[in-house]
């Protein structure tokens, strides 16, 4: 209804945060819908952090918000954040292998990219002893275990 009113759902409000980062952040999948069936939100304008609506859906583990976000084509799954975390990263740290699947699939995703410190999703997931984890990244296509 506020969106039918012609509010700015990319106005960055209390900490920089825009609507649809804020919703993402607290997993309200019906706003993040009304969000981008509105038509006027950038889903790659950062917030706190730097981070975008997708690495808040990562890093909370909300996995059906990372598959709508993707499925809307204008996302960027490689943009980082302050310290260099990128989606990837994000879904490794936070041990969600369905979201690293989901990821993986997805067209324009740098298995090999890595933050600021030159961490990447397997140095990271090895450096943590997630043996399981790091058995799933190390199956990916294309990943570079030497980095």
């Amino acid at each position: 209804m506020v969106l039918e009113a012609g509010a700015n759902p990319d106005y960055h409000a209390v900490e920089m945060q825009i609507a649809l980062i804020t919703t993402t952040a607290h997993s309200h999948m019906e706003c993040v819908v009304q969000i981008f069936e509105s038509g006027r939100c950038d889903p790659n304008l950062k917030g706190k952090g730097e981070r975008t609506a997708l690495s808040f859906a990562i890093g909370n583990g909300h996995h059906n918000i990372v598959k709508h976000i993707l499925s809307q084509g204008s996302c960027n799954t490689y943009e980082d954040d302050r310290s260099g975390g990128t989606p990837l990263i994000w879904a490794t740290g936070g041990d969600y292998v369905s979201i690293v699947l989901t990821l993986a699939k997805h067209l324009g995703v740098d298995i090999d990219q890595h933050d600021t410190r030159g961490h990447t999703a397997v140095s990271w997931a090895a450096g943590n002893g997630m043996d399981d984890f790091l058995k799933c990244l190390l199956k990916l296509r294309d990943i570079d275990a030497n980095l």
